[in-house]
C-alpha cells in the first residue's frame, strides 16, 4: 500500500483542477494500492463533505496559493506583495504544517502549478514529490512569481502536464527528464447523450467561467455575424458564473455589445447549470473559445454528449480535436472564421452529425478515467521505487 498526500489549491467544488483530483484519488482507493489524503489550505472547506463520503482523510493546514489576476486598481499592489512573499511565509510555517501531518506518507502529489507548500513538506521529510500542472501561468495572465518555475523544478521529482501545450510551457524552466505528459480523463458514464430535444432556430452552447480568456466576447462577435450578415436564426447560450476572481467589467461589456448589436433576444445567460446533459440534448453546437485552455474537460464532456464541437486552435484544444474528423478548428481571436465554421455546421447536418459520432468515440478512446489514472498510478509507482 502506497500512502499518498495529495496537496490542493484550493477546498472549493468550483473550478476543473478539484473535480479532477477527487475523481483521481477515488479511483486510486479503488482500484489500486493507494491510499489517499488530502490537504487543504485554511478558508473555503467546501470539499470536506465529498471527501468524508469518499472515505479520504482531509486535513486543513495554513499554506498559500501563489497566483492571482490584476485588475488594474489599488488593491494590484497587495497581490503583488503577497505573490512575492507567500513562498517565503510558507517556508517559515513549514515546521507547524508538517507537524500538523500523520509521518507515514510514501510520496507527495501537488494537484496544480499554484501551491509550493506540497514541494517543502516533501523535501524536508525525504520523501518523493510529483507536481500535477493543470492550469497555465503567464500565458493567460495571471501573475506567479517570476521564480517560480525554478521552484517547480527544484521541488519535483516528476511534472506532469495535461496536454502538450503545458509541457511546451514548462520545457524552459523545468528538466525534460521530469516531464510527463497524461491527459485529464473524465468518468464517461457520467456524461449522456440524451435524445435531441426539438427546438426551432441553431442553438450554440459555451460552457465556462464568464472572464476574457474563455473568449465569450469572440463568441458574441461570430454570433454577430451569423444573425446580422448570414442571416441564420442563431441563439447562443451561456452556461457559467463569473468567478470570485473574475471582473463585473468584462460581464458588463458583453452584455453592453449584445444590447448594442440588438442581440438581446438571442444570447442567453444561463448561470450555473446543474443538468448539462438536459441542456445539451437542447444545443446543435458546443463552442471552446478559451484562447489558452489547458486541457479543456468542457470540450470532452461535450464530444460525449454528441455534439459537433468548434474549437479554438490553442492549448490543450488542439490535443483533444481532430480538423474535421472529431471537431472543428478556428483562428483564435478571427470570430469572422469561427462564425464560418457555424455556419458550416448548420448547412451540413448529416455531416456535423458524422463528426459528432467520430468525437465521440475518441472521447471513449482517448479521454476516460481509467486511463488516465492508470498512467497517475504507474507514475506513483515509479517515483517511490526510485
Amino acid at each position: 500500500m502506497i500512502k499518498v498526500l495529495f496537496v490542493a489549491h484550493s477546498g472549493t467544488r468550483l473550478g476543473g483542477a478539484t473535480p479532477a483530483l477527487m475523481s483521481l484519488m477515488s479511483m486510486l482507493r479503488e482500484r489500486y494500492d493507494v491510499q489517499p489524503s488530502l490537504l487543504i489550505p485554511a478558508g473555503d472547506t467546501s470539499i470536506l463533505s465529498d471527501c468524508e463520503q469518499l472515505g479520504i482523510p482531509v486535513y486543513v493546514g495554513r499554506y498559500h496559493s501563489c497566483c492571482s489576476v490584476f485588475h488594474r486598481e489599488a488593491r494590484d499592489v497587495l497581490r503583488l506583495v503577497k505573490l512575492l512573499t507567500a513562498p517565503l511565509i510558507d517556508r517559515i510555517g513549514l515546521s507547524a504544517l508538517d507537524r500538523s501531518l500523520p509521518d507515514d506518507f510514501d510520496l507527495i502529489y501537488t494537484n496544480d502549478r499554484m501551491v509550493i507548500a506540497g514541494g517543502y513538506l516533501a523535501r524536508r521529510r525525504g520523501i518523493p514529490h510529483i507536481w500535477h500542472v493543470r492550469a497555465f501561468g503567464r500565458e493567460v495572465h495571471n501573475i506567479y512569481p517570476p521564480f517560480w518555475s525554478r521552484l517547480m523544478n527544484a521541488y519535483a521529482d516528476r511534472v506532469v502536464g495535461i496536454s502538450n501545450a503545458i509541457i511546451d510551457s514548462l520545457r524552459p524552466q523545468v528538466a525534460e527528464d521530469k516531464l510527463r505528459l497524461i491527459h485529464d480523463g473524465l468518468e464517461t458514464d457520467r456524461y449522456m447523450e440524451l435524445p435531441r430535444k426539438p427546438h426551432k432556430g441553431f442553438h450554440i452552447l459555451l460552457t465556462a467561467h464568464i472572464v476574457p480568456l474563455k473568449g465569450q466576447m469572440e463568441a458574441l462577435e461570430a454570433m454577430n455575424l451569423l444573425v446580422n450578415e448570414k442571416n441564420i436564426d442563431a441563439h447562443l447560450h451561456f452556461a457559467g458564473v463569473v468567478p470570485a476572481y473574475g471582473s463585473r467589467k468584462y460581464d458588463r461589456a458583453l452584455k453592453e455589445y449584445i444590447r448594442t448589436h440588438q442581440l438581446t433576444e438571442r444570447v442567453h445567460f444561463l448561470g450555473q447549470v446543474s443538468d448539462m446533459s438536459d441542456l445539451r440534448s437542447r444545443m446543435d453546437t458546443e463552442l471552446e473559445c478559451c484562447w489558452c485552455e489547458p486541457f479543456g474537460r468542457v470540450t470532452v464532456e461535450a464530444m460525449l454528449s454528441g455534439l459537433p464541437v468548434i474549437g479554438s486552435k490553442a492549448g490543450g484544444t488542439l490535443d483533444i480535436l481532430e480538423e474535421g474528423v472529431s471537431g472543428l478548428l478556428y483562428e483564435l481571436h478571427n470570430p469572422a472564421d469561427l462564425a464560418e465554421k457555424l455556419a458550416w455546421v448548420v448547412s451540413h447536418p448529416a455531416e456535423a452529425r458524422e463528426m459528432a459520432v467520430r468525437g465521440k468515440q475518441r472521447a471513449l478512446d482517448c479521454f476516460t478515467l481509467e486511463r488516465s489514472v492508470s498512467n497517475i498510478h504507474a507514475l506513483i509507482t515509479d517515483t517511490v521505487v526510485e
